[in-house]
């Protein structure tokens, strides 16, 4: 089977979906079938603290169950000196391109003692 008929097949109502191809059967199919062609994404997020004080390992455990609960899967986690002996946290992981960011976001910006979070890099990965 090739790559792409090894994809997951939608019905029609996912048509309106920017990354949907419609085929039409060349002779395999009466009828259009859609193929969702997705990849993943290479996502870099950085969470500052609130000051030089709060303890990074608290924001780090948290935000990594945070990551995995939307099914994001953690490659590299940094300390990142920014000034004055403050540092952020900056994690690098994998999720699928198409996730809601905001979500994401904002419960990672409701962790005690941050005071905000940011995707510093966002890049389409595929295999």
């Amino acid at each position: 089977m090739s790559r792409v008929a090894s994809k997951v097949w939608w019905e029609k109502q996912f048509i309106n979906h920017p990354f949907l191809i419609t085929l039409y059967g060349a002779g395999i199919h009466k009828n259009p079938v859609e193929v969702f062609i997705m990849a993943d994404a290479a996502v870099k997020i950085r969470i500052m603290p609130d000051s030089p004080d709060t303890n990074l390992n608290e924001i780090e455990s948290e935000a990594r169950k945070i990551i995995e609960k939307h099914k994001g899967k953690i490659a590299k986690v940094e300390q990142e000196p920014i000034a004055f002996g403050l540092k952020a946290v900056v994690i690098t992981f994998s999720i699928v391109e198409s996730f809601n960011q905001d979500p994401l976001e904002n419960e990672l910006r409701s962790i005690h003692h941050v005071s905000s979070a940011e995707i510093i890099d966002f890049r389409r990965i595929s295999f």
